[in-house]
């Protein structure tokens, strides 16, 4: 790397703009991961639960039924972490 290509990223990299971008990056990470977890989890958890605790099977429920029902349940969970981590900053 040149010379003057260096000085100027090292220039950049003291602006706050790039300092958030770094910042960003590390949380997005910890907020993808979560959020994708929380919500395959909590639809694998919601499905036999929907189906045969809720008794929702003889009413005609499918697995897919009660999966969609879940993911919309679950993703409330992923704005919930990323709340809760946008907080803790």
């Amino acid at each position: 790397m040149s010379r003057t290509l260096r000085s100027a990223f090292h220039a950049f990299a003291r602006t706050p703009a790039a300092r958030a971008s770094i910042c960003i990056a590390q949380v997005a990470l910890n907020v993808v991961t979560l959020a994708f977890l929380v919500v395959v989890g909590t639809c694998a958890i919601l499905i036999p639960v929907m189906l045969y605790v809720f008794w929702l099977k003889p009413s005609g429920w499918q697995w897919y039924d009660a999966a969609l029902f879940g993911s919309m349940i679950a993703s409330t969970d992923a704005v919930a972490i990323v709340a809760v981590l946008k907080k803790s900053e």
